[in-house]
């Protein structure tokens, strides 16, 4: 295989609010290389699924910085790997605001899965 082309999906949250998510990946293998699928708290129809048993997820500011990283099968554990999705759960979620970049990588086989932007806004209450 040529190359790794992880999803790109987008998340939107509150800065300080509960991270309560359920990923669904899939992908597909052709003579170019693997190309990933992921949603949201419903199980895409694009290819098959892929298993996973060891995930991290990092949250890093635009200079690199990790502000936040999830890590499966460290107590006490955050991401939850089931088969073909994985549950993410953070009572503390993310302390600051803004848009950040993050990844999803599949430590077992060292490849990145899934990448894109956290917009994480503040809570404005009226």
């Amino acid at each position: 295989m040529i190359g790794v082309f992880p999803a790109r999906l987008d998340i939107m949250l509150t800065k300080d609010d509960v991270i309560d998510m359920t990923f669904f990946v899939e992908r597909t293998l052709d003579g170019v290389g693997q190309k990933f699928y992921s949603t949201l708290n419903i199980a895409p129809d694009e290819a098959v699924s892929y298993s996973m048993t060891s995930i991290s997820m990092r949250v890093k500011r635009q200079d690199g910085l990790v502000i936040k990283e999830w890590i499966s099968g460290v107590s006490p554990s955050d991401i939850v790997c089931d088969g073909s999705h994985f549950h993410l759960y953070d009572d503390a979620g993310i302390g600051e605001s803004g848009y950040f970049d993050y990844e999803v990588k599949d430590e077992t086989r060292g490849i990145v899965i899934i990448r894109g932007k956290i917009w994480s806004r503040k809570n404005i209450v009226l």
